[in-house]
């Protein structure tokens, strides 16, 4: 499955083609523009999938290779800057939470610490 982030809003999705573009919430914006981040994908952990955190927006999505740089909804950066934070992702891995940006993986192992956009992640097991 294709997973497809908004430059306007941030909304992630996963779909087999590009979604709609009507609806968007953001306040500057009434349509999505959707940039297409992996070809192979998940916004949930699954098995053969990478766990990846843009440092600008802090969002995570899981994909079997490093995700596109288009469609960054950070308001001061225009591309993503992945860092692959989890090598194995497992829906019924350990939990962690950044104590820093708040996002939540799914992993294995202990999480990488690069790519926060609070500066380093900070990984708490829950």
């Amino acid at each position: 499955m294709h997973v497809y982030i908004c430059k306007y809003c941030g909304t992630m999705m996963e779909s087999s083609s590009t979604p709609s573009s009507s609806g968007c919430p953001s306040p500057d914006h009434s349509s999505h523009s959707w940039s297409r981040i992996c070809n192979e994908g998940s916004t949930e952990a699954r098995e053969g999938l990478h766990a990846y955190t843009c440092k600008y927006c802090g969002k995570l999505v899981y994909c079997k290779s490093t995700p596109s740089s288009s469609g960054c909804p950070s308001p001061d950066h225009s591309s993503h800057s992945w860092s692959r934070v989890c090598d194995k992702a497992d829906p019924n891995g350990k939990t962690y939470q950044c104590k820093k940006c708040g996002v939540i993986v799914k992993c294995n192992s202990t999480p990488s610490s690069s790519g926060c956009p609070q500066g380093s992640h900070s990984w708490h097991r829950l």
